[in-house]
Parts: structure tokens; C-alpha cells; sequence
């Protein structure tokens, strides 16, 4: 991520199904590789941002490793941003995640 000056992760589940970070991804590879993402509403249920932060920094193996491996300024950052984004994006059936958001 640094190498790149990414300062927010990608976020992918254990099955490889890129959730965050499409645009990120698209600069990356965009030039070697036919790139093509779908939208929808994710199946997370939560209550709030902050509730989907404290999931993902708690259990998710590589949230839980960025966090972890930053100072305290850009692990705050980090916590605000990401909850922001869920905040903002939440709907009552999940999470819109769409890909012209990243």
C-alpha cells in the first residue's frame, strides 16, 4: 500500500470478491487488464459505522494488521474515514457498495 500511497485498504472478503477499493485497483492494474466490477448492496447488517468498524478491526486478519501497524494519527484517520464511508452508504436492506464510490 505504501509503495503506492495508498492510505486506505482494499477490502476483500476470504473469497477474493473485491469489496473497497475499485478505483485503487483500476490504477493499479486498469492498464494490463480488461477490469470490470459489479454494484449492489453487500449482505452486511449492521447498525452503524462504527458497529462495521469494530467487526472488521476485531476479526478481519487484514484490517486488524493495518490498524495495527500504524500510528496512533493514521489509525484515527483510518477508523474515521472508514466509519464515514459506511455511515454514508448504509441503506435498510446493507451497505451500497458501489464501484464509482472508490
Amino acid at each position: 500500500m505504501a509503495k503506492f500511497g495508498w492510505t486506505v485498504p482494499c477490502l476483500v472478503t476470504d473469497d477474493g470478491e473485491l469489496v473497497a477499493g475499485h478505483g485503487r485497483v483500476t490504477e493499479l492494474l486498469g492498464g494490463a487488464f480488461d477490469l470490470t466490477f459489479d454494484s449492489g448492496t453487500s449482505m452486511l447488517r449492521m447498525p452503524s459505522g462504527a458497529a462495521v468498524w469494530d467487526v472488521f478491526v476485531g476479526g478481519y486478519r487484514p484490517t486488524k494488521t493495518l490498524i495495527n501497524s500504524l500510528d496512533l494519527e493514521r489509525a484515527a484517520g483510518l477508523k474515521r474515514n472508514f466509519i464515514a464511508i459506511h455511515d454514508q452508504y448504509r441503506t435498510p436492506m446493507g451497505w451500497r457498495c458501489r464501484a464509482t464510490m472508490w
